[in-house]
């Protein structure tokens, strides 16, 4: 079976937990079917050229030049207008349209199966339509372009853009055969809306390929010290910079050590705000699934601040698979994955966050333990009768 993978990055570059998941698939995919991907390229040396084609395994790499403003990868180191200019490139891009259809054709696949399409552009979809067109939606990137709603929104102005950019993106999208969704929340959020009007919805969440349990120590001490960790980007919207200020607050009350791993915007602030502060340490992203493994099994309290609205975190399906405890934002997909008050704290909520905090440091257990499918089981469930 031919299959094309689409997405916005592909090894080796990488912004999160999407680019993991696709590049699991496809490697997964590769070992029983012809797997081809298409992507953006960010190699600045390749830009005179319509894309690169390379081999990695068995799998066929595109890489696709922006014919944009600039890159994908690069559009977070430009001002707000540039980017939405960026973004609204991104709804037309003939160019992109034109190469995709081309490549399309001459490798006439089964099964296209696309994720974050930015950098590919919205109106490429329609060259999917001749082949079976699955979508996976990992965020809500097709709704407002920046992909971050805010718990708490008041800019008229920005609000206004969305709209006009929403507007567009149903008008242009094609509509698929299936869309995958990782949580309830996020198909729910883009029905209401009125996306994928004539689509199958399936909701299944993302695959996890580390192992099912793992032993954590079980050490109540009061007087020990309690090891915490935050995993994920470091960028103001996930909350970092006020799980930091909550922390300075208590560092005297009680004895804990913070792990921050992570990569962003961000990080230079971050670890100025630190360099005074020996409760916290700090190492740069991406850790390998084994150094995941391990921060995770270190840990006694995985901690999850987001302020934006969030869908189905790859961080927490790691921590639940584990066994790690968990204490999150009660937002968005969150609260479908964790479901227990114990666990959740409202956003930017100071004395919510406070108290559910010090419980855990004191002693209280809020462990939840939950399995997902490995990337095998997920990749054979959902191509069941498309052999």
């Amino acid at each position: 079976m031919k299959i094309c993978i689409i997405n916005s990055l592909f090894y080796p570059d990488q912004r999160g937990g999407v680019e993991e998941q696709v590049q699991n698939i496809a490697k997964t995919l590769a070992k029983e079917h012809e797997v081809t991907v298409i992507c953006t390229n960010t190699r600045r040396n390749n830009r005179g050229i319509p894309f690169i084609t390379e081999k990695i395994g068995q799998i066929t790499v595109y890489r696709l030049n922006a014919y944009n403003l600039s890159t994908f990868n690069d559009l977070p180191k430009h001002g707000v207008f540039l980017r939405l200019l960026w973004h609204f490139i991104d709804l037309f891009n003939w160019p992109q349209y034109q190469r995709i259809k081309n490549i399309l054709v001459s490798i006439n696949p089964d099964l296209v199966w696309a994720h974050n399409l930015m950098g590919t552009g919205i109106l490429a979809t329609h060259s999917y339509q001749k082949y079976h067109y699955w979508q996976t939606i990992h965020d809500v990137q097709l709704f407002d372009p920046s992909g971050t709603i805010y718990s708490s929104e008041s800019n008229f102005f920005y609000s206004l853009i969305r709209a006009i950019y929403a507007r567009l993106v149903k008008t242009l999208i094609a509509q698929p055969e299936q869309v995958i969704s990782p949580s309830q929340w996020l198909a729910d959020f883009y029905l209401a809306k009125k996306y994928f009007t004539k689509s199958t919805i399936r909701v299944l969440a993302n695959p996890i390929d580390l192992p099912m349990t793992v032993n954590h120590r079980k050490n109540t001490e009061a007087t020990r010290e309690r090891q915490l960790l935050f995993l994920g980007q470091m960028e103001r919207h996930k909350g970092i910079f006020f799980l930091l200020q909550e922390l300075k607050e208590i560092k005297t009350e009680f004895k804990f050590h913070l792990t921050v791993v992570g990569s962003g915007s961000q990080v230079k602030s971050f670890k100025k705000q630190i360099q005074q502060e020996s409760f916290c340490s700090y190492y740069p992203w991406p850790p390998t699934n084994d150094q995941v493994y391990n921060y995770l099994s270190a840990t006694d309290l995985l901690i999850f601040p987001s302020q934006c609205l969030e869908n189905c975190p790859l961080v927490l399906q790691w921590a639940l698979q584990l066994s790690t405890p968990i204490l999150a934002s009660r937002i968005g997909g969150v609260v479908e994955l964790l479901e227990h008050d114990q666990n959740l704290f409202t956003v930017n909520d100071s004395r919510d966050f406070q108290n559910k905090l010090q419980a855990v440091l004191q002693g209280n257990d809020i462990t939840i333990k939950k399995d997902f499918l490995s990337t095998p089981d997920y990749c054979q469930l959902l191509l069941a009768g498309k052999s």
